[in-house]
């Protein structure tokens, strides 16, 4: 709803596309867990999921820039509120 408003921050973009990967990656090796070995075959959809929940961490931007950026936020807010 923010997008559409206008009113979406990078910080806010950031810290969604940061728990989206990283839930998205966790449910996905917990399923891998479950399927055993088999789930490392590429028979197996499970096998496809992982290997895109992997990528798609890549692709979304690393975790580690993710974070960097919803510091940099986290500096701008706290300084302008020492002003």
């Amino acid at each position: 709803m923010e997008h559409v408003e206008r009113k979406l921050t990078a910080e806010t973009a950031a810290a969604a596309k940061l728990y989206v990967s990283e839930v998205e990656g966790w449910v996905v090796d917990e399923c891998l867990q479950l399927h055993g070995g088999a789930g490392y075959m590429d028979e197996y959809e499970i096998s496809r999921l992982y290997a895109d929940a992997r990528i798609s961490r890549i692709y979304a931007g690393t975790s580690e820039i993710m974070k960097e950026i919803i510091g940099r936020g986290l500096v701008w807010t706290s300084a302008e509120g020492l002003r």
